[in-house]
């Protein structure tokens, strides 16, 4: 009956807090959709830190062959002298 009436700052705290389940809300169900998704085949696009990653892994595989490379080679002219 009594309705409370709120200040301007007091309403922007109360619409702040809705703002952010409503983003919680949207944020669970992508990641319950992308888990729906997951064996379907339909990619996501990756996001800046999944890039950073894989190309810093990439990278630490080249290194690693190219190393396992001159080791073949070193061993390969050691084993002939």
């Amino acid at each position: 009956m009594n309705q409370k009436t709120f200040t301007w700052k007091q309403q922007r705290k109360i619409k702040r807090k809705q703002g952010t389940l409503e983003y919680l809300k949207t944020k669970n169900t992508k990641r319950i959709n992308k888990e729906k998704l997951k064996g379907k085949g339909q990619i996501e696009r990756p996001s800046k830190k999944d890039k950073k990653r894989n190309t810093s892994l990439n990278k630490i595989k080249e290194s690693n062959n190219k190393n396992k490379k001159i080791q073949k080679r070193h061993q390969k002219t050691k084993t002939t002298t």
